[in-house]
């Protein structure tokens, strides 16, 4: 759950249970869908970052991901859907979060 105008940041482990390290692993949104009534802008995948932008995972280890959704104060209130993907042919999931009015608690 995101106010208007702020960031969600959601923290994320990503784990190599192979025998082979996994270089050069480069996360994206590759869809995102509103799925409240429209009463402002939507979210792209532009409103999608990670850090960091890329990740090392040595065998059998895993790294930290932070995955930023940045909102604006015009920002449609909502569900919304993002798939994000690791790299090509890597895996995928699915995010599901909620953005509400500024001040609402």
């Amino acid at each position: 759950r995101v106010h208007q105008g702020a960031t969600l940041r959601i923290p994320l482990s990503i784990e190599n249970p192979g025998e082979q390290p996994m270089d050069n692993i480069i996360f994206g949104c590759s869809e995102i869908v509103y799925l409240g009534k429209k009463t402002g802008s939507t979210l792209s995948a532009n409103n999608v970052r990670f850090q960091p932008a890329k990740l090392e995972i040595p065998p059998h280890d895993f790294e930290k991901l932070t995955l930023f959704i940045d909102t604006g104060a015009d920002t449609a209130t909502g569900r919304y859907r993002v798939k994000i993907d690791m790299g090509t042919g890597g895996a995928t999931t699915i995010v599901e979060f909620e953005v509400v009015q500024a001040g609402e608690q």
